[in-house]
């Protein structure tokens, strides 16, 4: 827990840090996008604070695979998928700030940056709720797709109001952290057990006692 606390408070304090420089240089060279139909602010704003936060990530992902409790992550691609996408979005984005991209070009930039994310890994497998695994590589990359194209496109629906798109994905954030923190905990603890029980059969060397069935329990 402790590594995942540090990454968050290092991700935090860059963002916090950047956010007023990008301010800055947007202000410093006129890069303030007129109001849209959906704003509900009276004068123009700068929109391009998704660059600090693009800037944040990538530094504490960089971080994160010097860090040998997370360097297992990036020894496949995924995980470098998901920060080069990333990087991509965030070009596209500022593309569309500044110039106003029209839909259909936006949304075929998005497409083939989803699409390469999952080509390199980053999958919907299964259905968490459900359980319902999806059988067909294909239709995993297809529906990968889909999520990440519908749910970026529904943030970016909602961000003229202030905070409200940063308060939903930081809620959907929070809520995604705990589920696969608890998921880990628990995959590592089936390991153990099944590990133990190979040690615990006849051939073995030790048995649990006391202090294995009791702190098991604990830790379930």
């Amino acid at each position: 827990m402790k590594v995942y606390v540090l990454l968050m408070v290092v991700a935090g304090a860059l963002t916090v840090l950047l956010t007023p420089l990008v301010r800055w240089a947007c202000l410093r060279w006129g890069i303030v996008p007129k109001l849209r139909s959906r704003d509900i602010q009276s004068t123009p704003i700068p929109r391009l604070g998704g660059i600090a936060i693009t800037i944040a990530l990538v530094i504490t992902m960089l971080i994160s695979a010097r860090i040998p409790y997370m360097a297992p992550l990036f020894e496949t691609n995924a995980a470098w998928a998901v920060v080069v996408e990333r990087l991509a979005m965030c070009i596209l984005g500022v593309v569309d700030d500044v110039v106003e991209l029209d839909w259909l070009t936006k949304l075929s930039g998005q497409i083939l940056i989803a699409g390469s994310m999952a080509f390199n890994g980053v999958q919907l497998v299964s259905f968490p709720i459900f359980g319902v695994t999806i059988g067909s590589s294909r239709l995993s990359l297809m529906l990968t797709v889909f999520l990440i194209v519908g749910i970026m496109n529904a943030v970016n629906f909602i961000d003229g109001l202030d905070g409200l798109a940063a308060g939903v994905v930081g809620i959907g954030a929070a809520a995604f952290f705990v589920y696969s923190y608890v998921l880990t905990r628990i995959m590592g603890q089936l390991h153990t057990l099944r590990l133990h029980l190979w040690r615990s059969l006849p051939w073995s060397e030790s048995a649990w006692a006391s202090c294995g069935s009791t702190s098991t329990h604990l830790q379930s």
